[in-house]
């Protein structure tokens, strides 16, 4: 598999041309906010510096899923920091601070975005699995560049997703709800056994 950043590819050939040559054969399971960021906000994004996303492409050149990674804290309002137990509250504050309007930020980074493209022959997809690997090894580069002790995500609270990250290391935040009410799973960096 080949990693290319979005922004290696802008600064050698125009927007259009991204567009048309690999973004917009891209498609997820069903329509929805994976294939929206990338067909709408991974360029805008890129350009403004607020995230960073990566496509992957397989021994033939075919996109088979791409990943978008954000150095951004984990905000946790007062409200969210009630329900943590003792021990989640003990953890993840060591690595983050209070600020003065009783919100608590973690020093993380965010994986915003991850979605493998089902417009391909099956034999030419990539497994979950190693695409969630490949953006953690990216992630565990980043950490040792801009030093974060976590990594979370967001995710829709359907159990098969839930599984899928718990499976790959993730633990969901009990009760905690992100502003988009979706489900809020963080995971401690830290090389693989895999």
């Amino acid at each position: 598999m080949k990693i290319v950043s979005l922004q290696s590819l802008l600064e050698y050939t125009d927007e259009g041309y991204i567009k048309k040559n690999f973004l917009e054969d891209f498609k997820s399971i069903e329509t929805n906010d994976i294939e929206i960021f990338l067909y709408e906000k991974a360029i805008k994004y890129e350009k403004d510096s607020i995230s960073s996303t990566y496509l992957v492409f397989n021994e033939n050149g075919t996109l088979v899923g791409y990943f978008s990674i954000v150095n951004k804290g984990l905000v946790i309002t007062e409200h969210n920091y009630k329900i943590l137990s003792n021990t989640q509250k003990r953890k993840l504050t060591y690595s983050g601070r209070k600020l003065e309007n009783s919100v608590y930020i973690v020093n993380s980074y965010l994986l915003g975005q991850i979605g493998k493209n089902y417009n391909i022959p099956k034999e030419e997809m990539i497994e979950g699995i190693d695409l969630l690997t490949l953006a953690f090894n990216l992630i565990l580069e980043a950490e040792k560049i801009i030093n974060a002790k976590y990594v979370w995500l967001e995710c829709e609270n359907k159990n098969k997703l839930i599984d899928f990250y718990n499976n790959f290391g993730f633990q969901k935040i009990k009760d905690f709800r992100s502003e988009n009410n979706l489900t809020v799973m963080i995971m401690k960096l830290k090389k693989l056994d895999k």
